[in-house]
């Protein structure tokens, strides 16, 4: 590991989360707040889809940035790292209280939205690093 990418990772996650803290609110508001959310099926929740789909997308900017600024081989393994700490900060900052008669897909629905970032931007990484050009050493090289 080097010290260099472990920094870009560090130094891009600190403004992303300041950041996304008003863009929930305001993904709450706009997206979520006041609307129904008719289900068919027991086990899905569209409401807590479309808490998924806002981590997902800022997951997905930054597993793509990443991929352009870190020069490691490893340069996906480092935009999942860089998804883990926005989803671990969310984690720490989200006070979830529940029932005690929920069904265990509430749970699941409420706290895999910290896990989707590490998924949004490992795909991004990945997508990018291949459209990226090789340098003679196979690596994918930062145009």
């Amino acid at each position: 590991m080097k010290l260099r990418d472990f920094l870009i990772c560090l130094g891009l996650m600190l403004p992303v989360v300041v950041l996304l803290m008003p863009l929930r609110s305001w993904w709450f508001q706009a997206v979520l707040q006041g609307r129904s959310f008719p289900v068919t099926w027991e086990w899905l929740e569209l409401a807590y889809l479309g808490v998924w789909a806002f981590e997902f997308a800022w997951s997905l900017l930054v597993g793509g940035v990443v991929v352009l600024l870190i020069r490691s081989k490893r340069r996906v393994l480092w935009a999942i790292a860089c998804g883990a700490r926005g989803g671990f900060a969310e984690f720490l900052m989200t006070r979830h209280t529940f029932s005690p008669i929920e069904p265990w897909t509430t749970y699941v629905w409420a706290y895999g939205m910290h896990f989707v970032p590490m998924l949004g931007a490992g795909l991004a990484a990945a997508i990018v690093s291949t459209l990226l050009p090789r340098s003679k050493g196979g690596a994918p090289g930062a145009a």
